[in-house]
C-alpha cells in the first residue's frame, strides 16, 4: 500500500475543525466542484457511513452515471479520524486525520493510504505534489467562504444567549433612531441580495463607530434589510437567494427565512433573523439603526 502524509495548518480552532469533519451538509455548498454530495446512510456514536457523490466530470457528460463512493467515518477520541472507502470509487482507499493544537490554530496531520501499489520512495514523492495541491484546493475553499463570530460549517445552531450582538439589534440604553446611508438604489437589483456595510455612530466625540453588516434585498416592490449571517453556521446570506420573492435562502445548509419578518421557514436555523427598517430616499438606500447612549 502506497501512504502519503501531508500536514497543513488552517487558522481555526481543534473543536471547530472537528466539527467541521461531521458537517455533511455544507460539502454540497462549498465544495460542489471538489468534493461533490454527501448523503448520510448510518450514523452511530463513533462512526457513520455516508455515500459520497462526486461532481461530474468527462464520463458523466457523455452520458456515463455519476461516480459514488461509500465510506466509513469513525471517530477516535479525542482527536483521529479514519475514513475507509469501502466501495466503488477508491475502494480500499484509507485516510487517518489526526488534528493538533497549534499556535496558529489546527494542524491536520492526514495519511492517505492507497491499496494496490508499492511503497517506493520515489513513487511516494511523486505522489505527494498532486495531493498537496487536491488537499489545499478543499481548504482554501473552506476558508475563503467569510463567516461571522468565529462560526464555521458544522457548528451547532447556538443558543440566543450565546449570539453574539448584531448591530442596530434591541439593546438596552440604546438612543435615537438614525438613518445610515449603505448603499446606492442603482446597485439593488430586483431579488438579488446585496451586501452593505453598516456604521453604526457613536456614543459621544470619542467613541468608536460600531461596524456590522447587513443584506438589502429589493424584491416584489419593496425593500428588505436583514442580519446579513445566517444564525445557524453564519453562511452568507449575500450569497443566497432570493425565493418567490419572500424568502431568502442560505446558501450553506438552505436555511429559508421570510423577508417581512425574518422568521425561520425551514431548515436548521431556530432563531429570526435580525430585521431593519430601510428606505429608497434620494437614489441612496437608507437603513435605521439605534444611536447608542451616552454613559
Amino acid at each position: 500500500m502506497l501512504r502519503v502524509r501531508y500536514r497543513k495548518v488552517v487558522p481555526y480552532p481543534v473543536a471547530v475543525v472537528l466539527s467541521q469533519y461531521y458537517d455533511y451538509e455544507h460539502i454540497e455548498h462549498v465544495h460542489p466542484e471538489s468534493l461533490g454530495r454527501y448523503v448520510l446512510l448510518e450514523q452511530g456514536e463513533r462512526r457513520n457511513v455516508y455515500e459520497q457523490l462526486w461532481p461530474p466530470g468527462l464520463l458523466q457528460s457523455l452520458g456515463m452515471p455519476t461516480a459514488r463512493s461509500v465510506v466509513q467515518h469513525t471517530y477516535e477520541p479525542p482527536r483521529t479520524m479514519r475514513f475507509r472507502f469501502l466501495c466503488g470509487r477508491h475502494r480500499g482507499t484509507e485516510v487517518v486525520t489526526v488534528l493538533e493544537e497549534h499556535p496558529e490554530g489546527c494542524l491536520v496531520d492526514e495519511t492517505y493510504g492507497v491499496p494496490g501499489l508499492p511503497d517506493w520512495s520515489l513513487l511516494r514523492r511523486l505522489a505527494l505534489p498532486p495531493i498537496r495541491r487536491r488537499v489545499n484546493a478543499i481548504w482554501a475553499e473552506d476558508i475563503g467562504v467569510d463567516v461571522c463570530h468565529g462560526g464555521w460549517p458544522g457548528v451547532p445552531e447556538r443558543s440566543a444567549e450565546a449570539e453574539a450582538p448584531c448591530a442596530g439589534s434591541s439593546r438596552s440604553g440604546e438612543g435615537a433612531e438614525v438613518w445610515i446611508d449603505v448603499a446606492a438604489a442603482n446597485d439593488l437589483v430586483e431579488e438579488r441580495p446585496l451586501l452593505a456595510r453598516l456604521v453604526v455612530p457613536g456614543a459621544g466625540p470619542d467613541a468608536e463607530a460600531v461596524p456590522g453588516d447587513v443584506v438589502l434585498v429589493r424584491a416584489s416592490g419593496r425593500l428588505f434589510a436583514v442580519e446579513a449571517r445566517c444564525p445557524h453556521s453564519g453562511g452568507p446570506l449575500e450569497l443566497g437567494r432570493c425565493r418567490d420573492g419572500r424568502e431568502i435562502v442560505c446558501p450553506w445548509h438552505g436555511a429559508r427565512f421570510a423577508l417581512a419578518t425574518g422568521e425561520p421557514i425551514s431548515g436548521p436555523a431556530l432563531r429570526a433573523l435580525s430585521r431593519f427598517r430601510v428606505r429608497e430616499r434620494a437614489g441612496r438606500i437608507e437603513v435605521a439603526v439605534n444611536e447608542p447612549s451616552a454613559t
